[in-house]
Order: C-alpha cells, then sequence, then structure tokens
C-alpha cells in the first residue's frame, strides 16, 4: 500500500521526501493546483479549486470534495494509517480525519498562528457543522510535526514537533533517490550550473501578489537593492507565486525561472557569498560560516511593517 502525501508546496514536497523511507515510488501524491510539478509522478491526484458562487461553493468544497477524495484513496488501496501533508490547504479536512503527520511550510510558518486560531474560533460552530478542520498542528488527529527550527512554536502544540535535519536526511538517500529528489522538484543540471557561478543571489517574495505593495513599489524596493550589489554579478531567485518578470526587468542579472525551494542549494554544497532577502526565511537553510547573510527586513517599507510587523533577523 502506497503512503499519502498532501502538499502544495515544493518546500513540503522536499522535506517529505527527504524523510526516512519515503521516496516517490512509494507514495500517492494529492498536490494542491497552485503548484506547478513538470515532472509529475506515476501516482497523483491534483486537487483543484473551483470558482464557484454560493451557496455551490461551500456545497463542493466543504461536501462533494471529501467524497472524491475518499473514491481516489479507496480506488487505489492507499494506507491510511498516517498521512503526511499540510494541513491548511483545499482537501486538507478529509485528510485530516487519519492520524496526521504536518510537514512545515517554510521556518516562518507558525508567524500566523494567532490569527488562525482566531480565525478558526470565530466561526467555531459553521466550521464544526461544515467538518472544517484547525490548522497549524492545532487538530489532535495532528500526532507529528516535522519542523527544521524550534523557534517560534507555539506552546500548545510543541510536544508534537520533531526537529529534521535536511543535510543528514539528504545523505541518508540513495543517489538513485536523490536523482528522484531533484526530477520531481525541477532542479536540472543546468539550474545547478547557474546557481554554482552565482555568488551574489537575491530571493524575492509575492508582496505584489499578496497585494502589500503595488507591482511598481515592489520593482523599486528590489531596484535600490539590486543597486548595491550590481545586476551583473547577481542571481535572482522569484517566489514560485510571483508573477513579476524580472529578466526584463533586470536584464543584466541571471534569473531563475524554476519554482524549486531554495533549500535545495544547502543540500548541494553551493557556495554563496552573499544571500539576499527582504524577509523570506528561506535564508535560514544557508547559515554557514561563508554566506553572508542580508536581511533587509519589513523597515524598506511602512506598508510591510503594517501587513506583517517589524520583521528583523
Amino acid at each position: 500500500m502506497k503512503n499519502i502525501c498532501h502538499v502544495g508546496s515544493y518546500y513540503s514536497l522536499l522535506l517529505y521526501l527527504l524523510l526516512p523511507n519515503k521516496n516517490v515510488d512509494n507514495t500517492f501524491f494529492f498536490f494542491g493546483d497552485l503548484i506547478e510539478i513538470k515532472n509529475l509522478p506515476k501516482n497523483y491526484y491534483i486537487i483543484k479549486r473551483k470558482n464557484l458562487k454560493f451557496p455551490l461553493s461551500f456545497i463542493y468544497h466543504d461536501f462533494i470534495l471529501k467524497f472524491i477524495l475518499d473514491r481516489v484513496v479507496k480506488k487505489n488501496k492507499l494506507n491510511t494509517n498516517i498521512v503526511y501533508g499540510q494541513d491548511h490547504l483545499l482537501g486538507s479536512s478529509y485528510f485530516l480525519k487519519y492520524n496526521f503527520y504536518l510537514i512545515e511550510d517554510g521556518a516562518g510558518f507558525y508567524t500566523t498562528f494567532e490569527i488562525d486560531k482566531k480565525r478558526y474560533y470565530d466561526r467555531y460552530w459553521i466550521n464544526k457543522i461544515l467538518g472544517r478542520k484547525k490548522v497549524q498542528g492545532l487538530e489532535k488527529s495532528v500526532k507529528k510535526i516535522y519542523i527544521t527550527r524550534t523557534s517560534g512554536i507555539p506552546s500548545e502544540i510543541k510536544g508534537k514537533t520533531e526537529l529534521i535535519n535536511l543535510k543528514k536526511l539528504w545523505n541518508l538517500k540513495t543517489e538513485e533517490e536523490r536523482k528522484d529528489i531533484l526530477n520531481i522538484i525541477g532542479v536540472g543540471s543546468s539550474d545547478i550550473e547557474e546557481l554554482k557561478k552565482a555568488k551574489n543571489i537575491l530571493l524575492t517574495q509575492p508582496i505584489s501578489e499578496d497585494l502589500v505593495v503595488t507591482e511598481e513599489e515592489k520593482i523599486e524596493i528590489y531596484r535600490k537593492i539590486i543597486n548595491k550589489y550590481g545586476e551583473e554579478r547577481l542571481l535572482i531567485k522569484p517566489h514560485p507565486r510571483e508573477k513579476t518578470d524580472y529578466k526584463k526587468i533586470f536584464t543584466k542579472a541571471t534569473v531563475i525561472g524554476k519554482n524549486f525551494p531554495f533549500e535545495i542549494i544547502s543540500l548541494l554544497d553551493i557556495e554563496i557569498r552573499n544571500l539576499i532577502t527582504l524577509f523570506s526565511t528561506s535564508v535560514f537553510s544557508m547559515a554557514t560560516e561563508t554566506t553572508n547573510i542580508v536581511f533587509y527586513g519589513t523597515r524598506v517599507s511602512q506598508k510591510l511593517v503594517d501587513r506583517f510587523g517589524d520583521i528583523r533577523f
């Protein structure tokens, strides 16, 4: 029987595949429709969000979708003893009826813990009636939470957490398993060569896509940062959800267009001189003696402070 993995981000997919005894061949994947997996595995189902009007929207998402997922699970005779994945995705309420092993979605995943908890309890009875589950590991069915950093974990769920080291898990994988991991997350040999040549890397974030700032304001924020390092010596790694075409704006910089998790760089022992970001938690996986982390925080724009608070390194 195949394991069940339900993820909506490349980062969580990477963490799952790094776990002991977990690989592409022994897993059936349920992907969110916002993640674009080009090299899809043999066993998968994409959970699509329907653009429906009320009341059809909640009838589909809260009832029909659960029936569909149940059919997929039974048809493929999947192992429901433990489900691995994220608990805030479309379809998670179905999987949370099983023993659930939660995989973090970035090192700063629990920064919205109190907001998400309040949102659930503000609509407690309607959530109970519709069978909607709590997120952020608060459901009783969540037995374990895989994390890569211990700071910022709320006390309510701290007893469920298990600290994992990505590099150690990577080293335990066979050469064939490593190739499968790189293939499914879309990292090719040409991408690795581009990363090896780069000494200054900028990780951008979807702050205009999330309607925190305008597209023009975002470009201006990054233009000031890039001017300090020079486009010619810079590699830009856009966030997977960004729509900005950085190649047209910063024509002399190298832009990695593929949406793979940046943490893969630390696994491949690629050396970076300056790792630059506003407040992306991905940089923490690259904290080495030879890498200088340039963490601007949210103070570059009052709009960022208003939305996310005063985030500093």
